[in-house]
């Protein structure tokens, strides 16, 4: 799940990734606190049977970490990236 806006996700993306923005909507104050209440609402239908892999910018991002503990919470299998579209799109696109 690609955490950008839509525009970056439309300019680039991990293939099969499917894109929930968070940065500049209501799931994320102007000071980095995720909406909980939000982020249950905006990932209640995201699968719960497969691994889902959360990424946002780049590798300093924190929130990818912070909605996987959320969505966990919650039995879904999550991971956040440990890197993020900006190293992927360096090493793994020619």
């Amino acid at each position: 799940i690609d955490i950008r806006s839509k525009k970056a996700f439309e300019n680039g993306h991990i293939e099969g990734a499917i894109n929930i923005p968070v940065y500049g909507t209501a799931l994320i104050s102007e000071n980095g606190d995720l909406d909980k209440v939000g982020v249950d609402k905006a990932f209640r239908d995201v699968n719960k049977t497969i691994l889902v892999i959360i990424y946002a910018q780049n590798e300093y991002d924190t929130i990818p970490k912070s909605i996987s503990q959320m969505i966990l919470s919650k039995n879904q299998t999550v991971k956040p990236l440990s890197i993020g579209w900006s190293e992927w799109s360096k090493s793994y696109i020619k």
